[in-house]
Protein backbone atom coordinates (compact mmCIF):
# COMPACT_ATOMS: atom_id res chain seq x y z
CA UNK A 1 0.00 0.00 0.00
CA UNK A 2 1.55 3.26 -1.14
CA UNK A 3 -0.73 5.48 0.94
CA UNK A 4 -2.57 4.81 4.15
CA UNK A 5 -4.48 7.99 4.89
CA UNK A 6 -6.94 6.45 7.36
CA UNK A 7 -4.15 4.80 9.35
CA UNK A 8 -2.25 8.09 9.38
CA UNK A 9 -5.30 10.01 10.65
CA UNK A 10 -5.94 7.53 13.46
CA UNK A 11 -2.33 7.28 14.56
CA UNK A 12 -1.96 11.07 14.48
CA UNK A 13 -4.78 11.57 16.99
CA UNK A 14 -3.67 12.84 20.39
CA UNK A 15 -4.51 10.51 23.28
CA UNK A 16 -2.10 11.94 25.80
CA UNK A 17 -2.95 13.06 29.34
CA UNK A 18 -3.01 16.69 28.18
CA UNK A 19 -5.29 15.99 25.21
CA UNK A 20 -8.90 17.20 24.91
CA UNK A 21 -9.91 13.57 24.49
CA UNK A 22 -8.60 12.69 27.95
CA UNK A 23 -10.17 15.79 29.51
CA UNK A 24 -13.57 14.75 28.15
CA UNK A 25 -13.18 11.26 29.62
CA UNK A 26 -11.80 12.48 32.94
CA UNK A 27 -14.75 14.86 33.38
CA UNK A 28 -17.15 11.89 33.26
CA UNK A 29 -15.76 10.21 36.39
CA UNK A 30 -17.82 12.02 39.02
CA UNK A 31 -20.94 11.85 36.90
CA UNK A 32 -20.69 8.10 36.39
CA UNK A 33 -19.66 7.47 39.99
CA UNK A 34 -23.15 8.50 41.13
CA UNK A 35 -24.71 5.38 39.59
CA UNK A 36 -25.45 2.37 41.79
CA UNK A 37 -25.32 -0.09 38.87
CA UNK A 38 -23.03 0.26 35.88
CA UNK A 39 -23.84 -2.05 32.98
CA UNK A 40 -20.70 -3.19 31.19
CA UNK A 41 -20.58 -3.92 27.46
CA UNK A 42 -20.71 -7.57 26.41
CA UNK A 43 -18.51 -9.72 24.22
CA UNK A 44 -20.85 -9.66 21.21
CA UNK A 45 -20.70 -6.71 18.83
CA UNK A 46 -18.12 -4.18 17.75
CA UNK A 47 -17.79 -2.24 21.01
CA UNK A 48 -14.93 -3.25 23.32
CA UNK A 49 -16.08 -5.55 26.10
CA UNK A 50 -16.34 -4.57 29.79
CA UNK A 51 -16.68 -0.81 29.26
CA UNK A 52 -18.98 1.35 31.36
CA UNK A 53 -21.58 3.55 29.62
CA UNK A 54 -19.37 6.66 29.83
CA UNK A 55 -16.35 4.74 28.54
CA UNK A 56 -18.16 3.36 25.51
CA UNK A 57 -19.76 6.75 24.77
CA UNK A 58 -16.33 8.38 24.85
CA UNK A 59 -14.88 5.59 22.70
CA UNK A 60 -17.58 6.05 20.06
CA UNK A 61 -17.03 9.80 19.91
CA UNK A 62 -13.24 10.01 19.98
CA UNK A 63 -11.98 6.64 18.70
CA UNK A 64 -14.44 4.35 16.94
CA UNK A 65 -14.87 6.14 13.61
CA UNK A 66 -11.23 6.90 12.80
CA UNK A 67 -10.05 3.57 14.18
CA UNK A 68 -12.53 1.56 12.10
CA UNK A 69 -11.49 3.45 8.98
CA UNK A 70 -7.86 2.58 9.73
CA UNK A 71 -8.75 -1.09 10.31
CA UNK A 72 -10.81 -1.21 7.11
CA UNK A 73 -7.92 0.32 5.18
CA UNK A 74 -5.57 -2.29 6.61
CA UNK A 75 -8.04 -5.08 5.78
CA UNK A 76 -8.19 -3.82 2.19
CA UNK A 77 -4.42 -4.09 2.05
CA UNK A 78 -4.58 -7.74 3.10
CA UNK A 79 -7.39 -8.45 0.62
CA UNK A 80 -5.36 -6.93 -2.23
CA UNK A 81 -2.63 -9.50 -1.68
CA UNK A 82 -4.94 -12.29 -2.76
CA UNK A 83 -5.25 -11.07 -6.34
CA UNK A 84 -3.95 -13.70 -8.72
CA UNK A 85 -2.77 -15.93 -5.88
CA UNK A 86 -4.03 -19.23 -4.60
CA UNK A 87 -3.85 -18.29 -0.93
CA UNK A 88 -5.98 -15.29 -0.05
CA UNK A 89 -4.60 -12.72 2.33
CA UNK A 90 -6.18 -12.56 5.75
CA UNK A 91 -6.39 -9.92 8.46
CA UNK A 92 -5.84 -12.47 11.22
CA UNK A 93 -6.88 -10.35 14.24
CA UNK A 94 -10.11 -9.21 12.56
CA UNK A 95 -10.87 -12.75 11.43
CA UNK A 96 -10.39 -14.08 14.97
CA UNK A 97 -12.73 -11.45 16.39
CA UNK A 98 -15.30 -12.14 13.66
CA UNK A 99 -15.20 -15.89 14.37
CA UNK A 100 -15.56 -15.33 18.12
CA UNK A 101 -18.43 -12.91 17.59
CA UNK A 102 -20.16 -15.45 15.33
CA UNK A 103 -19.56 -18.26 17.85
CA UNK A 104 -21.18 -16.35 20.70
CA UNK A 105 -24.05 -15.14 18.50
CA UNK A 106 -24.89 -18.67 17.37
CA UNK A 107 -24.74 -19.96 20.93
CA UNK A 108 -27.07 -17.21 22.09
CA UNK A 109 -29.51 -17.98 19.27
CA UNK A 110 -29.43 -21.70 20.11
CA UNK A 111 -30.06 -20.92 23.78
CA UNK A 112 -32.92 -18.54 22.97
CA UNK A 113 -34.64 -21.16 20.83
CA UNK A 114 -34.10 -23.81 23.51
CA UNK A 115 -35.53 -21.57 26.24
CA UNK A 116 -38.63 -20.87 24.16
CA UNK A 117 -39.11 -24.59 23.59
CA UNK A 118 -38.69 -25.36 27.33
CA UNK A 119 -40.42 -22.31 28.76
CA UNK A 120 -41.98 -24.20 31.70
CA UNK A 121 -38.63 -25.63 32.81
CA UNK A 122 -36.90 -22.27 32.65
CA UNK A 123 -39.78 -20.66 34.52
CA UNK A 124 -39.27 -23.23 37.29
CA UNK A 125 -35.53 -22.54 37.21
CA UNK A 126 -36.15 -18.82 37.61
CA UNK A 127 -38.35 -19.58 40.63
CA UNK A 128 -35.64 -21.77 42.15
CA UNK A 129 -33.02 -19.08 41.57
CA UNK A 130 -35.23 -16.56 43.36
CA UNK A 131 -35.62 -18.98 46.28
CA UNK A 132 -31.86 -19.49 46.29
CA UNK A 133 -31.29 -15.72 46.43
CA UNK A 134 -33.75 -15.39 49.32
CA UNK A 135 -32.00 -18.19 51.23
CA UNK A 136 -28.59 -16.65 50.52
CA UNK A 137 -29.68 -13.22 51.77
CA UNK A 138 -31.14 -14.79 54.93
CA UNK A 139 -27.90 -16.65 55.64
CA UNK A 140 -25.68 -13.65 54.93
CA UNK A 141 -27.82 -11.52 57.27
CA UNK A 142 -27.30 -14.02 60.11
CA UNK A 143 -23.61 -14.31 59.28
CA UNK A 144 -23.26 -10.54 59.53
CA UNK A 145 -25.18 -10.49 62.82
CA UNK A 146 -23.08 -13.22 64.46
CA UNK A 147 -19.82 -12.21 62.77
CA UNK A 148 -18.76 -15.86 62.48
CA UNK A 149 -19.41 -19.02 60.53
CA UNK A 150 -22.25 -21.32 61.66
CA UNK A 151 -21.40 -24.32 63.81
CA UNK A 152 -22.50 -27.54 62.12
CA UNK A 153 -22.26 -30.92 63.90
CA UNK A 154 -19.27 -32.82 62.44
CA UNK A 155 -19.77 -35.99 60.43
CA UNK A 156 -18.85 -38.16 63.41
CA UNK A 157 -21.48 -36.67 65.73
CA UNK A 158 -24.27 -39.16 64.97
CA UNK A 159 -21.93 -42.18 64.88
CA UNK A 160 -20.71 -41.06 68.32
CA UNK A 161 -24.29 -41.05 69.60
CA UNK A 162 -24.74 -44.57 68.21
CA UNK A 163 -21.87 -45.66 70.48
CA UNK A 164 -24.39 -45.33 73.30
CA UNK A 165 -25.92 -48.58 72.04
CA UNK A 166 -23.07 -50.93 73.01
CA UNK A 167 -22.60 -49.02 76.26
CA UNK A 168 -26.27 -49.46 77.13
CA UNK A 169 -26.17 -53.07 76.01
CA UNK A 170 -23.18 -53.81 78.21
CA UNK A 171 -24.87 -52.66 81.41
CA UNK A 172 -28.45 -53.73 80.62
CA UNK A 173 -28.34 -57.05 78.73
CA UNK A 174 -27.70 -59.26 81.76
CA UNK A 175 -30.36 -57.36 83.66
CA UNK A 176 -33.01 -58.06 81.04
CA UNK A 177 -32.00 -61.71 80.93
CA UNK A 178 -33.06 -61.88 84.59
CA UNK A 179 -36.66 -61.28 83.54
CA UNK A 180 -38.09 -64.81 83.36
CA UNK A 181 -40.11 -64.39 80.19
CA UNK A 182 -37.24 -62.72 78.28
CA UNK A 183 -35.46 -64.68 75.57
CA UNK A 184 -31.89 -63.75 74.52
CA UNK A 185 -33.14 -62.32 71.21
CA UNK A 186 -35.87 -60.30 72.95
CA UNK A 187 -33.41 -58.98 75.53
CA UNK A 188 -30.94 -57.96 72.80
CA UNK A 189 -33.66 -56.20 70.78
CA UNK A 190 -34.86 -54.38 73.89
CA UNK A 191 -31.44 -52.97 74.83
CA UNK A 192 -30.87 -51.86 71.20
CA UNK A 193 -34.20 -50.02 71.08
CA UNK A 194 -33.58 -48.45 74.48
CA UNK A 195 -30.13 -47.35 73.33
CA UNK A 196 -31.64 -45.54 70.34
CA UNK A 197 -34.29 -43.91 72.52
CA UNK A 198 -31.68 -42.80 75.07
CA UNK A 199 -29.49 -41.36 72.28
CA UNK A 200 -32.49 -39.46 70.94
CA UNK A 201 -33.22 -38.03 74.39
CA UNK A 202 -29.57 -37.00 74.87
CA UNK A 203 -29.51 -35.33 71.44
CA UNK A 204 -32.71 -33.38 72.09
CA UNK A 205 -31.75 -32.29 75.61
CA UNK A 206 -28.21 -31.26 74.67
CA UNK A 207 -29.40 -29.32 71.63
CA UNK A 208 -32.21 -27.71 73.61
CA UNK A 209 -29.87 -26.60 76.41
CA UNK A 210 -27.52 -25.07 73.83
CA UNK A 211 -30.30 -23.25 71.97
CA UNK A 212 -32.77 -22.51 74.77
CA UNK A 213 -31.96 -18.80 74.78
CA UNK A 214 -33.16 -18.52 71.19
CA UNK A 215 -35.92 -21.14 71.17
CA UNK A 216 -37.69 -19.73 74.25
CA UNK A 217 -37.03 -16.06 73.56
CA UNK A 218 -40.27 -14.09 73.68
CA UNK A 219 -39.26 -12.30 70.49
CA UNK A 220 -39.48 -15.59 68.56
CA UNK A 221 -42.71 -16.54 66.86
CA UNK A 222 -44.97 -19.24 68.28
CA UNK A 223 -43.73 -21.86 65.80
CA UNK A 224 -40.12 -21.54 66.98
CA UNK A 225 -41.12 -21.64 70.62
CA UNK A 226 -43.28 -24.68 69.93
CA UNK A 227 -40.19 -26.43 68.54
CA UNK A 228 -38.44 -25.90 71.87
CA UNK A 229 -41.35 -27.27 73.89
CA UNK A 230 -41.66 -30.23 71.54
CA UNK A 231 -37.96 -31.05 71.94
CA UNK A 232 -38.32 -30.83 75.73
CA UNK A 233 -41.42 -33.06 75.74
CA UNK A 234 -39.99 -35.75 73.47
CA UNK A 235 -36.63 -35.74 75.25
CA UNK A 236 -38.24 -36.06 78.67
CA UNK A 237 -40.66 -38.77 77.56
CA UNK A 238 -37.82 -40.75 75.92
CA UNK A 239 -35.66 -40.60 79.05
CA UNK A 240 -38.61 -41.54 81.26
CA UNK A 241 -39.48 -44.56 79.14
CA UNK A 242 -35.87 -45.82 79.21
CA UNK A 243 -35.55 -45.40 82.98
CA UNK A 244 -38.94 -47.00 83.61
CA UNK A 245 -38.18 -50.08 81.49
CA UNK A 246 -34.71 -50.46 83.02
CA UNK A 247 -36.22 -50.03 86.52
CA UNK A 248 -38.62 -52.88 85.76
CA UNK A 249 -35.77 -55.16 84.66
CA UNK A 250 -33.56 -54.18 87.61
CA UNK A 251 -36.42 -54.87 90.01
CA UNK A 252 -36.58 -58.42 88.65
CA UNK A 253 -32.77 -58.71 88.74
CA UNK A 254 -32.44 -57.62 92.39
CA UNK A 255 -35.64 -59.28 93.64
CA UNK A 256 -33.88 -62.45 94.82
CA UNK A 257 -31.07 -60.48 96.46
CA UNK A 258 -33.53 -58.39 98.46
CA UNK A 259 -35.66 -61.43 99.40
CA UNK A 260 -32.69 -63.55 100.53
CA UNK A 261 -31.39 -60.73 102.72
CA UNK A 262 -34.80 -60.60 104.43
CA UNK A 263 -34.94 -64.38 104.99
CA UNK A 264 -31.47 -64.48 106.54
CA UNK A 265 -32.63 -61.94 109.08
CA UNK A 266 -30.40 -59.16 107.97
CA UNK A 267 -31.56 -55.70 107.14
CA UNK A 268 -33.16 -55.84 103.69
CA UNK A 269 -31.57 -53.30 101.33
CA UNK A 270 -33.80 -50.47 100.19
CA UNK A 271 -35.27 -51.12 96.74
CA UNK A 272 -35.02 -47.40 96.01
CA UNK A 273 -31.32 -47.31 96.85
CA UNK A 274 -30.47 -50.64 95.19
CA UNK A 275 -32.42 -50.21 91.97
CA UNK A 276 -32.14 -46.42 91.79
CA UNK A 277 -28.40 -46.54 92.38
CA UNK A 278 -28.00 -49.07 89.58
CA UNK A 279 -29.59 -46.58 87.18
CA UNK A 280 -26.70 -44.13 87.65
CA UNK A 281 -24.76 -45.91 84.90
CA UNK A 282 -27.60 -45.28 82.46
CA UNK A 283 -27.77 -41.63 83.51
CA UNK A 284 -24.02 -41.26 83.09
CA UNK A 285 -24.23 -42.51 79.51
CA UNK A 286 -27.17 -40.16 78.88
CA UNK A 287 -25.29 -37.18 80.34
CA UNK A 288 -22.34 -37.97 78.07
CA UNK A 289 -24.63 -37.74 75.06
CA UNK A 290 -26.18 -34.50 76.36
CA UNK A 291 -22.74 -32.89 76.78
CA UNK A 292 -21.69 -34.01 73.29
CA UNK A 293 -24.83 -32.51 71.72
CA UNK A 294 -24.39 -29.31 73.75
CA UNK A 295 -20.80 -28.77 72.62
CA UNK A 296 -21.33 -29.55 68.92
CA UNK A 297 -24.46 -27.49 68.15
CA UNK A 298 -24.75 -23.81 67.27
CA UNK A 299 -26.40 -21.57 69.88
CA UNK A 300 -28.69 -20.17 67.16
CA UNK A 301 -30.66 -23.00 65.48
CA UNK A 302 -31.61 -20.73 62.57
CA UNK A 303 -27.98 -20.03 61.60
CA UNK A 304 -26.85 -23.52 60.47
CA UNK A 305 -30.32 -24.21 59.09
CA UNK A 306 -30.09 -21.11 56.90
CA UNK A 307 -26.77 -22.32 55.46
CA UNK A 308 -28.12 -25.81 54.79
CA UNK A 309 -31.26 -24.32 53.24
CA UNK A 310 -29.17 -22.12 50.93
CA UNK A 311 -27.01 -25.08 49.89
CA UNK A 312 -30.08 -27.27 49.27
CA UNK A 313 -31.82 -24.67 47.13
CA UNK A 314 -28.61 -23.97 45.23
CA UNK A 315 -28.18 -27.69 44.55
CA UNK A 316 -31.80 -27.97 43.35
CA UNK A 317 -31.34 -25.05 40.95
CA UNK A 318 -28.04 -26.44 39.69
CA UNK A 319 -29.54 -29.88 39.02
CA UNK A 320 -32.45 -28.40 37.09
CA UNK A 321 -30.15 -26.11 35.12
CA UNK A 322 -27.87 -29.00 34.19
CA UNK A 323 -30.82 -31.10 33.05
CA UNK A 324 -32.15 -28.21 30.96
CA UNK A 325 -28.79 -27.36 29.42
CA UNK A 326 -27.72 -30.93 28.69
CA UNK A 327 -29.52 -31.06 25.30
CA UNK A 328 -27.82 -27.76 24.41
CA UNK A 329 -24.34 -29.20 24.75
CA UNK A 330 -24.46 -30.95 21.38
CA UNK A 331 -25.40 -27.71 19.62
CA UNK A 332 -22.75 -25.77 21.55
CA UNK A 333 -20.08 -28.37 20.75
CA UNK A 334 -20.92 -28.09 17.06
CA UNK A 335 -20.64 -24.29 17.15
CA UNK A 336 -17.29 -24.53 18.99
CA UNK A 337 -15.99 -27.09 16.48
CA UNK A 338 -16.85 -24.85 13.52
CA UNK A 339 -15.21 -21.87 15.22
CA UNK A 340 -12.07 -23.89 15.93
CA UNK A 341 -11.88 -25.03 12.31
CA UNK A 342 -12.30 -21.47 11.01
CA UNK A 343 -9.60 -20.15 13.35
CA UNK A 344 -7.16 -22.82 12.22
CA UNK A 345 -7.86 -22.05 8.56
CA UNK A 346 -7.31 -18.33 9.13
CA UNK A 347 -4.05 -18.98 10.98
CA UNK A 348 -2.85 -21.29 8.19
CA UNK A 349 -3.57 -18.62 5.58
CA UNK A 350 -1.76 -16.06 7.70
CA UNK A 351 1.29 -18.31 8.20
CA UNK A 352 1.44 -19.09 4.49
CA UNK A 353 1.97 -15.42 3.60
CA UNK A 354 4.12 -14.10 6.43
CA UNK A 355 7.25 -14.47 4.28
CA UNK A 356 5.92 -12.06 1.61
CA UNK A 357 7.29 -8.50 1.76
CA UNK A 358 3.95 -6.93 0.81
CA UNK A 359 2.24 -8.90 3.55
CA UNK A 360 4.84 -7.74 6.05
CA UNK A 361 4.33 -4.13 4.95
CA UNK A 362 0.61 -4.34 5.68
CA UNK A 363 1.39 -5.89 9.07
CA UNK A 364 3.58 -2.86 9.79
CA UNK A 365 0.54 -0.65 9.21
CA UNK A 366 -1.41 -2.79 11.64
CA UNK A 367 1.40 -2.47 14.19
CA UNK A 368 1.02 1.31 14.01
CA UNK A 369 -2.67 0.90 14.81
CA UNK A 370 -1.77 -1.36 17.75
CA UNK A 371 0.59 1.29 19.14
CA UNK A 372 -2.23 3.85 19.05
CA UNK A 373 -4.63 1.27 20.55
CA UNK A 374 -2.25 0.93 23.51
CA UNK A 375 -2.58 4.68 24.16
CA UNK A 376 -6.37 4.46 23.96
CA UNK A 377 -6.44 1.52 26.38
CA UNK A 378 -4.11 3.45 28.65
CA UNK A 379 -6.65 6.28 28.94
CA UNK A 380 -9.53 3.87 29.45
CA UNK A 381 -7.59 1.98 32.14
CA UNK A 382 -6.67 5.24 33.85
CA UNK A 383 -10.31 6.30 33.81
CA UNK A 384 -11.30 2.94 35.30
CA UNK A 385 -8.85 3.42 38.16
CA UNK A 386 -10.27 6.88 38.89
CA UNK A 387 -13.81 5.50 38.77
CA UNK A 388 -13.06 2.58 41.09
CA UNK A 389 -11.45 4.96 43.58
CA UNK A 390 -14.43 7.31 43.33
CA UNK A 391 -16.91 4.56 44.25
CA UNK A 392 -14.74 2.93 46.92
CA UNK A 393 -16.69 2.33 50.12
CA UNK A 394 -20.05 2.54 48.34
CA UNK A 395 -22.34 -0.28 47.24
CA UNK A 396 -21.76 0.13 43.51
CA UNK A 397 -22.05 -2.89 41.22
CA UNK A 398 -20.37 -3.27 37.85
CA UNK A 399 -22.72 -5.63 35.98
CA UNK A 400 -21.03 -7.82 33.38
CA UNK A 401 -22.52 -8.04 29.92
CA UNK A 402 -24.61 -11.21 29.61
CA UNK A 403 -24.06 -12.68 26.13
CA UNK A 404 -24.73 -16.42 26.53
CA UNK A 405 -26.15 -18.35 29.48
CA UNK A 406 -29.16 -18.39 31.77
CA UNK A 407 -27.35 -17.37 34.92
CA UNK A 408 -28.02 -13.91 36.27
CA UNK A 409 -25.50 -11.34 35.11
CA UNK A 410 -22.49 -11.32 37.41
CA UNK A 411 -22.08 -8.29 39.64
CA UNK A 412 -18.52 -7.17 40.28
CA UNK A 413 -17.15 -5.00 43.05
CA UNK A 414 -14.84 -2.15 42.15
CA UNK A 415 -11.77 -4.23 43.02
CA UNK A 416 -13.01 -7.14 40.89
CA UNK A 417 -13.75 -4.84 37.97
CA UNK A 418 -10.28 -3.31 38.23
CA UNK A 419 -8.81 -6.78 37.58
CA UNK A 420 -10.84 -7.41 34.40
CA UNK A 421 -8.78 -7.38 31.18
CA UNK A 422 -9.68 -4.65 28.72
CA UNK A 423 -8.94 -4.97 25.01
CA UNK A 424 -10.12 -3.48 21.72
CA UNK A 425 -11.73 -5.50 18.94
CA UNK A 426 -10.80 -5.37 15.28
CA UNK A 427 -14.24 -5.67 13.68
Amino acid sequence: MSEAHAVARYTAADFGLDSPAWKDLENAVQREAQSAHLQLTGQIGGDPANLTPEMVAWFNVHVASSRKAALDETAAGFDALSNGKKAAGVFLERERDRIENQRLTEKREALTAHMQKNAAGYSKLKELREQEDTARIRYQSLEQRHNRAPKLPPWWYYPALVLMLPAEGGINYETFMAVKWMTPAFALGTVVVLGFVLALSAHLYGTLLRQARVLFDRSQDDVDRLVGWRMLSIGTLSLSVVLAVVWYARAAYFADTIRIAGVLGGEAPSAMMTIGGSLLGNLAIWLGGVMLAFMLHDPDPHFPKSLLDWKAKSADAKRLQESLEKPLQTAFDKVDAVAKRDREQAENRHNAMTHMQDYQNVRLLFNRICEQDAKVLGLISRYRSLLVNAVRGRAVNFVEGKDVGIEDAKRLSGEEYAAVTLKLKHL
